[in-house]
């Protein structure tokens, strides 16, 4: 995060900056070099781990650990901890010549929703071989495994990875 182009937070979920290791909060960003369209404490919906390390070039520049993901892809487990979606399709490695596309859902803490699209050859096993890689990173949830005729998109035509209903 260089200051001489921009002012970069980190904001938790009070919307207070970030201030101790290891806490999660989203990229706010403000550009000091694009003056026709300025962008002033733009929310990026990309959530990052904060840091209190020193840069090692000796400036003094904030630090991100590492980035997390977008805002809207995370699951939510029954305490209410935010798990990220980066290991979410190795779930469904094994299975990929068996599927056409697939959509997670989740309505409820804890719970989440599987809607896949089939090819002719998927069986009993690829539901099982699902259900194994799901547990292998997620255990803290339950997994529904719907096998669905069609999953729509959006008015712009994309195909939503998790549709997070909760707020």
């Amino acid at each position: 995060m260089q200051s001489e182009y921009g002012y970069t937070e980190i904001i938790n979920k009070e919307g207070e900056d970030a201030s101790y290791e290891d806490e999660v909060g989203e990229i706010v960003s403000t550009g000091f070099s694009n003056y026709a369209m300025p962008f002033i404490r733009y929310k990026t919906g990309d959530m990052a781990i904060f840091t209190n390390e020193k840069c090692t070039c000796g400036r003094n520049y904030k630090l991100i650990k590492r980035v997390e993901g977008r805002k809207s892809e995370y699951f939510v487990d029954r305490d209410g901890n935010k798990i990220t979606l980066t290991r979410s399709d190795e779930a469904l490695w094994r299975v990929s010549n068996s599927i056409f596309t697939f959509q997670y859902i989740q309505n409820e803490p804890g719970d989440v929703i599987l809607e896949i699209v089939i090819k002719n050859e998927f069986g009993k096993h690829d539901l099982e071989l699902i259900k194994e890689g799901f547990r292998k990173f997620y255990p803290q949830f339950d997994l529904e495994i719907k096998i669905v005729g069609n999953i729509e998109r959006t008015e712009r035509g994309k195909h939503m990875y998790l549709v997070q209903n909760i707020k």
